[in-house]
This record gives structure tokens, sequence and C-alpha cells, in this order.
């Protein structure tokens, strides 16, 4: 799947997305509109979710330790998602990257917001942070910032 000035917007319990281990992706997130710099979002909130079906790995793990909230599942199992340029704003999402190569490394900048986010099967993820080298904007709120940064878990 590849493809410029591309926004997915995810609504609904039943909402979610694999991309499985055969597959090359290379998207970049949409420069004006609504959804600008916003490679992929969800409706902020879940009742019920439904996991997408088990790929060819099967299911993933379950999370270190069960979410306080319902979390809609988006997993990347592919070893050729070498460029997700934009921001990645899933406030409702376990993000699980299930590769064995390198995610997002061609990207100038890729920003992630997740509730949980799980690495397996020896990713490297890139979070590279050259916003000038793109005209894909990079949303309020997340990116360059002054002052203090603090992971507060």
């Amino acid at each position: 799947m590849s493809g410029q000035n591309v926004g997915f917007y995810f609504m609904g319990d039943a909402a979610g997305l694999r991309f499985d281990a055969n597959t090359t992706i290379s998207l970049s997130a949409p420069v004006s509109g609504p959804l600008a710099g916003f490679l992929m979002t969800e409706q902020p909130s879940v009742s019920a979710p439904v996991p997408p079906p088990p790929g060819p790995k099967g299911s993933p793990p379950p999370p270190p330790s069960p979410p306080s909230k319902p979390l809609r599942e988006y997993r990347i199992i592919s070893n050729n998602a070498r460029t997700m340029l934009g921001t990645i704003y899933l406030p409702a999402g376990r993000l699980i990257i299930d590769g064995s190569a390198a995610v997002s490394d061609q990207s100038a900048y890729t920003v992630i917001v997740v509730q949980l986010l799980d690495l397996y099967d020896g990713p490297t993820l890139y979070l590279n942070a050259n916003y000038d080298a793109t005209s894909v904007p990079v949303p309020k709120g997340v990116g360059p910032v002054n002052g203090k940064v603090v992971l507060t878990q």
C-alpha cells in the first residue's frame, strides 16, 4: 500500500488495522485539510473493541498488564513499512509492531501518540524528527516544542 496525502480515521468498536507480514507500506499524511499531518487517528473512545482477525503470526500476546479501559487494536507485522510519515494519534489504541525489520526509518518524521505501544519480534522503530524535510505539517501539540518534556508512565 502506498500513497501520499493519506489519512486514516477509525471509528466504532470494529475499527482497527493490520498490515500483514508480506506487505509493503509507504504512506504520507495529508498536507492540508482536516487531517493535515495525521496519518492515523481515531474516535477517542471505544466501548467493546473487536480485534482484527489473527494474521499469519496468530493473535498478539496480551498486554503486559490489563489496560484500564477498552482499546482498539492496530498491528503492523510488515517487514517493509519503511515510510509512515506523519502523526499516528490513537488515544484509545494499542499499537503493536510485530515485525523483524526497520519501521518508519525512511520517514522525515513520525510521531506516535497511543494508549499502549507494544514491540514484539525485534523491530527497530524509528521516530525521526526532521520536521523541516517535508511539507507534511506537524499537528499542534506534538513535534518540536519549547520547554520541559516529561514521560508520565
